[in-house]
């Protein structure tokens, strides 16, 4: 989130202990730092400089303060609360994630029969075509794009609906799996993440959007609803050429607790095995920084997670470009104010937020071995770069991080 600030000339001491960045000078005979021939289409900081005299101009680049908090409840076991607005454990009214419907319809025999859909050969060619492409890994000219594998929703829907099956707890260490173990995917489940819940529930009491504050305790929720498949998906060339940050970051987010795995055989009926890329990046100082993503919006043909999301269900979000906070500085420093620039910036966001139960099946992943070569599976448990949703989450985190 970046924001601006303009304040009078004089001590503003007061502002420094809560602001970083750098502010404009004030000294006009330098406005050749804000490049008038690129970038802007607005009149240059020079004809600003009599303020009052161009309201109409002023009025284009006004700034959009349309991202406040939205009203929004949590999800309550009761509508009236019988918590003390003076408790600071408020949250207990929060009713916990429910359960998947329709569970009734899993019987063994049910299960059976989804072990037995002739399918199951084009996953396990899937993981085999993806082996191929880890023996080739560094050697994008040996690499082929190789077709997606699919049990599709025509064979699973009239067996399962709607549900997710679990398979973790039914693999042996080889990865074959005991179908008599198979259960539906428990969504109550809450995975713990290290926020002050505490902390978050005494300032946030009175915080209107209260729906944000659930899911940075129970778990976000993408709202995708797309179809019941199992896909298994090849990794984009980035994470096949940067194969050594991939093994790296998983040896390392493992450790901490954000995966649960590995595991040699799909984690669940009815899961997304999104293709992995990196993105290198150069930092200002010269170094590489490399950016590990998932394409939730993969295969982009209209059922991926990213595209079945219900953006409508979202509050209004207006992104601000790094051009508009620069007009914006120039007119107010054209009216002999100091400006001022603030981020927030949350450190390793993603991974600081878990994902709900619900919907860690649309975002598992597919990779070797370094040594042995053997496949792991991967069930992430947080959130990832690449989730379409995470923007509009991140703005309203944001927003109660401004309310603190």
């Amino acid at each position: 989130m970046l924001a601006l600030l303009a304040a009078a000339h004089g001590d503003n001491s007061s502002w420094l202990l809560s602001v970083s960045a750098a502010h404009g000078t004030d000294d006009s005979r330098r406005d050749t730092f804000a490049s008038h021939e690129t970038a802007n289409t607005l009149p240059a900081y020079n004809v600003r400089r009599f303020t009052h005299e161009h309201p109409p101009c002023l009025e284009l680049t006004r700034l959009p303060w349309a991202n406040r908090a939205p009203a929004r409840e949590a999800p309550l076991q009761c509508e009236t609360t019988t918590t003390s607005v003076d408790d600071e454990d408020w949250t207990r009214n929060w009713k916990p994630p429910e359960p998947q419907p329709d569970i009734d319809r899993i019987t063994p025999t049910v299960v059976r029969a989804v072990s037995e859909l002739k399918e199951w050969d084009e996953i396990r060619k899937a993981i085999t075509d993806a082996r191929a492409d880890f023996d080739h890994k560094g050697k994008a000219g040996h690499r082929r794009r190789r077709t997606e594998r699919v049990i599709p929703v025509e064979a699973l829907r009239p067996l399962i609906g709607s549900v997710v099956l679990d398979t973790r707890r039914a693999q042996s260490e080889d990865g074959t799996i005991d179908w008599s173990k198979v259960v539906a995917l428990d969504t109550t489940h809450v995975t713990p993440n290290a926020m002050n819940h505490a902390g978050i529930a005494k300032i946030g009491k009175d915080y209107s959007d209260k729906d944000i504050l659930y899911e940075m305790k129970n778990g976000v929720v993408d709202t995708s609803d797309c179809d019941n498949i199992l896909r298994v998906s090849p990794h984009h060339n980035g994470a096949m050429e940067q194969h050594e940050q991939v093994s790296a970051m998983l040896q390392k987010e493992a450790g901490l607790g954000y995966h649960d795995g590995p595991y040699k055989s799909v984690p669940f009926v009815g899961c997304r095995v999104l293709p992995l890329n990196v993105v290198v990046q150069t930092r200002p100082d010269g170094t590489l920084k490399y950016r590990i993503c998932r394409d939730g919006g993969w295969d982009h043909d209209g059922d991926s997670p990213n595209d079945c999301i219900d953006m409508s269900l979202q509050p209004q979000l207006i992104l601000v470009r790094i051009q508009d906070f620069a007009l914006a500085g120039a007119i107010l420093r054209s009216a002999g104010l100091k400006v001022y620039f603030w981020v927030i910036d949350l450190v390793g966001a993603y991974r600081q937020l878990t994902k709900a139960t619900r919907d860690v099946h649309k975002q598992d992943m597919l990779w070797f071995d370094p040594e042995t070569g053997d496949p792991q599976f991967w069930v992430d448990m947080r959130c990832y770069f690449g989730d379409r949703i995470m923007v509009h989450k991140f703005s309203r985190i944001s927003n109660f991080i401004v309310y603190c």
